[in-house]
């Protein structure tokens, strides 16, 4: 009895950190930058937001997941030991071509209300999440499956990139503030510090347990 409540409570202390992992990772400025500007171009309401970000990010969270299994046979030779570096290295590379694909945000303003293409290019940015691979990876090694740390990574992701997506609505109704914020994202000003600190704090997570 005492087994199992020791797994439960590893279970819970885990899944919390995976929460947080996910709710930090979407402080990227790729992750939703481009959709509250898109959202704030199409003057979408509440409801019709949360289902696009809810597909959007699902799909986001789910694709790292299929990397993840077709790549498991050369990750899962990582050892516990090696969480910290596995984890700087891996997200700080995909860090780097983020933030220069970033560059690119113009796009969605180029794209014009309802564009179809602007809604591609949400998704473009988005691509896989790479950071929830390590958090897959020392799920293996703690036994505690896939399914609630995955559950509890997309659910940090949404609530968290929904308070950010509506707050940059607001924002860019004022009057010079989405030129600023394409600039200061797209020059890397900002990008490139807030991906440093997404990475390693990830890594920080993931020394917890």
């Amino acid at each position: 009895m005492s087994r199992a409540m020791t797994h439960l409570s590893n279970l819970g202390i885990f899944s919390f950190i995976c929460l947080l992992g996910g709710a930090v990772h979407i402080l990227a400025p790729d992750h939703w930058v481009p959709v509250s500007i898109l959202s704030w171009q199409h003057g979408w309401r509440l409801s019709r937001l949360t289902a696009f970000v809810f597909l959007a990010f699902l799909f986001h969270v789910l694709l790292g997941f299929l990397i993840y299994w077709l790549l498991q046979s050369l990750i899962f030779r990582v050892p516990a030991s090696a969480f910290w570096i596995y984890t700087v290295f891996l997200i700080g590379s995909v860090a780097m071509v983020r933030g220069i694909r970033f560059k690119k945000i113009r796009d969605i303003l180029r794209s014009g209300s309802g564009g179809f293409w602007g809604i591609m290019t949400v998704f473009s940015f988005l691509g896989p999440c790479e950071s929830i691979i390590p958090i897959l990876l020392k799920a293996r090694h703690l036994g505690t499956g896939y399914m609630v740390p995955v559950l509890a990574f997309l659910l940090g992701t949404v609530v968290a990139g929904m308070v950010l997506i509506t707050g940059g609505q607001r924002a860019w109704n004022r009057p010079l503030w989405l030129p600023r914020g394409v600039q200061w994202f797209g020059n890397g000003a900002m990008t490139f510090p807030v991906m440093a600190g997404v990475m390693l704090s990830l890594a920080l997570l993931l020394k917890l347990p």
